[in-house]
């Protein structure tokens, strides 16, 4: 299996989910004790538009690595394969602010920079189902992929991604200029989704992985907002269970109270919340992070 497919399958186009059979069985969700209420009632995940993320600045850096592979090929490209190298830099521009949602997942479910930045001094993570949670998501129109931090690997996918697109381009015939500008907008709805899972490497303790939407038209109306004190965030929803179908654990079995003052009744008050909508977690249990390092 080569690097790309690792984190991103290619081929065929509707298998281009990341690879959790590398021994990641459970993966955890951080989130303050507002979040997990809502995830409990509303039985879904909330994906925010990659442009209001904290990290949004890494997924432009991961479209200039492209921009930076396509110069070089550029060059000594002649034909087919130029006219669509020369059409992909006008693309990317093009395509800068389209709408490309995720949701943040980890491999630990207790870990002290998680809660610093996502809990507030009093949230949860989340433990779900690798397989059922890739299954769910699916259903809703995203992928299950594992970030990227080392910047040399990202280069070497990145390379090996738009390679293997220019294998198949030449198989094309005469392709002119309007078909230039298709294949490299089928490019981009792929490569998108790879380049909002490039890291910067200084969080790699985190071995986050992601669920990325497909490209989303902001007419569809699908996106809805919330309110921050002073910005608007547009975010999807992936729903936990099926119509008409008992799904009592929502594709989670485990619940790790953050560190707090209050863990006790957090724990008290979460049973009976999922007693209350049918919910069965396997396990709750509570951070071993000193409260006091927060």
């Amino acid at each position: 299996m080569d690097k790309t497919h690792k984190h991103l399958s290619v081929e065929p186009p509707t298998d281009r989910l990341g690879e959790p059979d590398d021994g990641v069985r459970r993966l955890y969700h951080y989130t303050t004790m507002s979040g997990l209420l809502g995830i409990v009632e509303s039985k879904k995940l909330r994906a925010t538009d990659i442009h209001y993320m904290n990290d949004a600045n890494e997924f432009k850096h991961g479209l200039a690595i492209l921009g930076e592979i396509v110069k070089v090929r550029a060059q000594t490209a002649a034909g087919t394969t130029k006219l669509f190298l020369e059409t992909l830099p006008t693309r990317v521009a093009q395509f800068s602010n389209i709408n490309l949602f995720a949701a943040s997942f980890t491999e630990d479910g207790d870990l002290l920079s998680q809660w610093r930045g996502y809990s507030q001094g009093g949230g949860a993570s989340i433990g779900f189902d690798t397989a059922q949670l890739k299954y769910l998501a699916s259903l809703a129109g995203f992928d299950l992929i594992k970030c990227i931090y080392n910047d040399e690997l990202k280069r070497e996918i990145a390379g090996e991604f738009l390679d293997r697109k220019l294998g198949h381009l030449g198989k094309e015939a005469g392709i002119d200029t309007r078909g230039a500008y298709f294949a490299a907008n089928g490019l981009l709805w792929e490569y998108y989704q790879l380049a909002a899972c490039f890291k910067d490497s200084a969080f790699s303790e985190e071995n986050e992985w992601r669920l990325v939407s497909k490209i989303a038209a902001n007419t569809n109306g699908a996106i809805s907002f919330r309110a921050t004190s002073s910005m608007l965030i547009p975010y999807l929803e992936i729903p936990l269970s099926q119509e008409g179908q008992v799904q009592p654990s929502l594709g989670f079995d485990r619940i790790t109270i953050g560190p707090s003052s209050h863990k006790e009744l957090i724990e008290n008050a979460f049973v009976m919340l999922c007693e209350r909508g049918g919910i069965l977690p396997k396990h709750i249990g509570k951070s071993q992070s000193p409260y006091r390092l927060l």
